[in-house]
C-alpha cells in the first residue's frame, strides 16, 4: 500500500515504522509490512512534531484448499 503525507512536497519527510526510521524521505512511501507509521516534515526553519500514527495491518494468505471427488474416479 501507499502512505501519503499532507504537506509541502518541497520539504523533506522522514518516515518511521514502530518508532524506527524507514529510510524513506518522500511525501509518499510504499509499505508492505504491518506496523505503526508516523512522519515528520522538515524545512530550513526546523522539524514538525510527529504525525498521529497510522496502523498498517497485513492479511494472512488463505489456507491451501482441499480437493474431494464428487464420486468414483475411474481411469483406464
Amino acid at each position: 500500500g501507499t502512505l501519503t503525507a499532507v504537506g509541502d512536497a518541497t520539504n523533506t519527510f522522514t518516515w518511521y515504522k514502530d518508532g524506527n526510521p524507514t529510510g524513506q524521505t518522500g511525501i509518499s512511501i510504499s509499505v508492505s509490512t504491518a506496523g505503526s507509521y508516523t512522519v515528520v516534515e522538515s524545512n530550513s526553519c526546523g522539524t514538525s512534531p510527529a504525525s498521529d500514527p497510522v496502523m498498517v495491518t497485513t492479511l494472512n494468505k488463505p489456507a491451501a484448499p482441499s480437493v474431494t471427488p464428487a464420486g468414483p474416479i475411474l481411469l483406464c
